[in-house]
Order: C-alpha cells, then sequence, then structure tokens
C-alpha cells in the first residue's frame, strides 16, 4: 500500500475537519524536505496559523514539522505526496497521505494497537520511539491546545 501503490487517489470527504486543515501542513513540509528551494516550511507555518490562529497554529507546525521529519527519516521508501501548490491535486488524497492521517487519527483517539500497526506498515516493521514521541505530541495539540510559553518582562537595561 505504500511507496508503489501511491499513486492510487482517494477523496479527501473521508476525511474529518482537523484532518483537512493538516493535510496542507504536511504536504508543504514534504515539500520542503524534498525541494529545499521552494520554502514550503514558510507555507506550511502560513497555512497553520491561517487555521489555528497565531499562537496554536505555530506550535501545530513546529510539531508537524519534526513528525514529518521524523516520518521521512524512518521511512524505508519513499512517500508519496500530492504537490500542495498544484490546484487540480488539491482536493485527492494519496495512499500515503491516508496512511500518515490515518495512523494520526488513531494516536488522536487513543487507539494504541492499530495505531503501531500502522507505524509498522510505514516504517516496515520498525518502530521508532522518536518518531512515535513526536506523532503523539502532534496528536496532542491537534485535539487540545499547546502548554503556553510565558513571555519574559522585559526590563531597561542602563
Amino acid at each position: 500500500m505504500i511507496s508503489q501503490a501511491s499513486t492510487g487517489q482517494h477523496s479527501m470527504t473521508e476525511l474529518d475537519q482537523t484532518s483537512k486543515g493538516l493535510l496542507p501542513v504536511l504536504r508543504y513540509f514534504h515539500l520542503a524536505l524534498h525541494e529545499p528551494s521552494s520554502h514550503g516550511w514558510r507555507h506550511a507555518f502560513e497555512t497553520a496559523v491561517g487555521t489555528w490562529g497565531q499562537d496554536r497554529g505555530l506550535a501545530i507546525a513546529q510539531a508537524t514539522q519534526k513528525f514529518v521529519y521524523d516520518l521521512m527519516r524512518c521511512c524505508q521508501s519513499p512517500l508519496h505526496f500530492n504537490d500542495p501548490l498544484d490546484i487540480d491535486e488539491r482536493d485527492a488524497l494519496t495512499s500515503d497521505e491516508q496512511v500518515v492521517l490515518t495512523l494520526l487519527i488513531y494516536m488522536r483517539g487513543d487507539d494504541v494497537e492499530n495505531a503501531r500497526d500502522m507505524i509498522a506498515k510505514l516504517h516496515q516493521g520498525r518502530i521508532d520511539p522518536g518518531f512515535v514521541r513526536h506523532g503523539l505530541a502532534l496528536s496532542a495539540m491537534l485535539d487540545g491546545t499547546p502548554a503556553r510559553v510565558s513571555r519574559p518582562k522585559l526590563k531597561v537595561v542602563n
């Protein structure tokens, strides 16, 4: 189902609202890792902020960036994601995208057994603890709110 069969397209209507919001962010980070000159990371952060607001969007984008980096690092074969800038592909979902979003749905629902099966499918039997940690952190942010960072008080120094 991964890589070789990744050209199969699915409909985005199958996705929940959170997954629909996350998909372009995943695609932009995937693009940024494969084509650094695309500046996909900038579009990913802008898209996340536009979807979830400044504080939550930036936290989700950062967590997504770590998740996608680990996803690419741990996969034994390349994954196919649609180009986020291609209007014709925007509403289509590749098999690989479907697997990744399903994994995150299982993680968000605390469905350990199915999440473990999806990770094993993505990583050909290998479960990387860093990838799991980043996936769970992203999942927690998607359904909740990230911990707020306290800002330091500014004072004038002479």
